[in-house]
């Protein structure tokens, strides 16, 4: 057996993360009704209140923005610092 099979290992480490990850991004975008981050939970009268009707049953409701989406936005620019700086250290780019 070659020495250096268990440099495979990494590889199913990265995947597992990356499923996990992936899951985990499904479950709370599905789940957007119940995990917003506001400061004020609005009740369903205010939030059927603010709905705008454009007509055939198409409403637009001003609900808080869901936290699958903070989460994106948060992990964008944490990514995009950690590239640049990985990047500026390795002498890429």
């Amino acid at each position: 057996m070659p020495p250096y099979s268990w440099i495979h290992l990494e590889n199913v480490y990265w995947v597992l993360a990356g499923g996990a990850i992936f899951a985990a991004a499904i479950v709370l975008a599905r789940a957007t009704l119940a995990y917003t981050f506001s400061f004020r939970k609005k009740t369903d009268a205010e939030i059927e209140k603010s709905a705008y009707d454009f007509g055939d049953g198409v409403k637009e409701y001003n609900r808080p923005v869901p936290i699958f989406i903070w989460l994106v936005g948060i992990g964008y620019f944490i990514w995009a610092a950690l590239y640049v700086v990985f990047s500026g250290i390795r002498g890429l780019g």
